[in-house]
């Protein structure tokens, strides 16, 4: 439940264009459970950094801070 509430805040800041990436890191984030290490985080799965990612934020994270944008 309480995971969920963060998933629908994180969201709606990203919708509101706060400018933060709502995706988290790998080894900090305790809502992880796909580290990208190549490409970005996309909902669930990771995607191509040259693509455009149409999902909410989900379990994906970057794998390190130095990836995230």
């Amino acid at each position: 439940m309480l995971r969920a509430a963060l998933l629908a805040i994180l969201l709606l800041a990203a919708q509101a264009g706060c400018g933060d990436d709502p995706y988290g890191i790998c080894g900090i984030d305790p809502y992880c459970e796909r580290c990208c290490d190549v490409g970005q985080p996309c909902g669930d799965t990771c995607i191509s950094r040259d693509r455009n990612c149409r999902q909410s934020p989900g379990t994906a994270c970057w794998a390190s801070p130095e990836l995230a944008p």
